[in-house]
């Protein structure tokens, strides 16, 4: 945190977490405990998906992650909430086979590769967000066999009217991706043509974490914009 690297913490929890006093009073714990840090709270039940709830966060100066999963009864759906200076964003992929499978294996929920059709919605979500904050954080967290990796790139191409460069490092050593990438690649030269260009400036960059494979799509607003 000293050195500026930290963007935020995220308090994420199930969709067995419901809008109740006593949950809401164990946020606002939260809150109080790790107050020094940026927070933003996930949660999937939509109980959640009322005003009162953006009050709140918006008085704790609690960002909002929106995101992106199966859609079941009483799941939250897709929004472009903001609620504090940090916008958030996290696609968990729509495996609905596995979700909330008992016998599924947690890698596998995450299991899902978004079609670029299915991204678009999701880049003018984050457009929306990062006007109306000063940090947004797109994160994939359809990470399996390198899924987020494609993912966030195509994402980025989209932000930023920039193809997809096909000289990168990790393709050989991923695959899965160099198949998708391969498979993919007209897709991906068409993606700048969707981009709208009367969004603000936005600076983008994908990045690979070593510890669980997530790829992180972090933007920011320009300075001078």
């Amino acid at each position: 945190m000293e050195q500026g690297q930290l963007g935020a913490l995220l308090l994420q929890f199930p969709w067995s977490l419901k809008n109740t006093a006593e949950n809401r009073s164990y946020v606002v714990g939260l809150h109080r405990r790790f107050r020094e840090f940026p927070l933003v709270l996930e949660v999937r039940h939509d109980t959640w998906a009322i005003p009162e709830t953006l009050e709140l966060l918006a008085e704790l100066d609690m960002g909002l992650c929106n995101i992106d999963q199966p859609l079941f009864e009483r799941s939250i759906k897709p929004g472009s909430e903001a609620t504090s200076r940090l916008g958030y964003v996290r696609l968990h992929g729509r495996n609905y086979n596995k979700w909330f499978s008992p016998h599924a294996l947690s890698h596998e929920r995450y299991d899902y590769l978004y079609a670029p059709k299915e991204l678009e919605p999701w880049v003018e979500r984050i457009e929306a967000i990062s006007r109306k904050t000063k940090d947004t954080y797109a994160m994939s967290n359809n990470h399996h066999v390198g899924k987020a990796i494609t993912n966030s790139l195509e994402i980025n191409s989209l932000l930023t009217s920039k193809l997809i460069s096909h000289r990168r490092p990790y393709w050989s050593a991923t695959p899965s991706l160099e198949t998708s990438r391969k498979e993919r690649g007209s897709c991906w030269a068409d993606l700048v043509e969707h981009h709208s260009r009367d969004s603000p400036p936005l600076h983008c960059r994908a990045k690979m974490h070593e510890d669980n494979a997530d790829a992180e799509s972090r933007l920011h607003k320009s300075s001078s914009a």
